[in-house]
Order: C-alpha cells, then structure tokens, then sequence
C-alpha cells in the first residue's frame, strides 16, 4: 500500500459516497482509508480539492 493509493481513494470515496467497507482493497484496508479521512477531517483538508491538482476549487 503506498500513500499515492490513499491519496487518490479519499477524493474518490467523498465523490462517490460509498460506505467505507465498500471502499475497492486497492485502496487498501477501509480502517486505514478512514483514518487518513479523519486526520484530513481535523486538519480542514478538503478531499474533493486535492483532486484538481492542488488548486483547491
């Protein structure tokens, strides 16, 4: 599982709104996933902007 994988399912999760145990396992385990979410959670990342490059929305 590298980070690259988990950095391009948190965009994909919020987009789609799939439960977190329906996440693909490409994206590796779901309890891994959601906690990447949370910590983006509390530190005001906004999942949907680092999709488009970096340059937020």
């Amino acid at each position: 599982m590298t980070n690259r994988r988990l950095l391009d399912g948190v965009p994909w999760r919020v987009s789609v709104g799939s439960p977190w145990r329906d996440v693909s396992s490409d994206y590796g385990c779901w309890q891994t996933f959601h906690g990447v979410f949370r910590r983006w959670q509390r530190a005001s990342v906004d999942p949907a902007g680092s999709r488009a490059g970096g340059q937020g929305r």
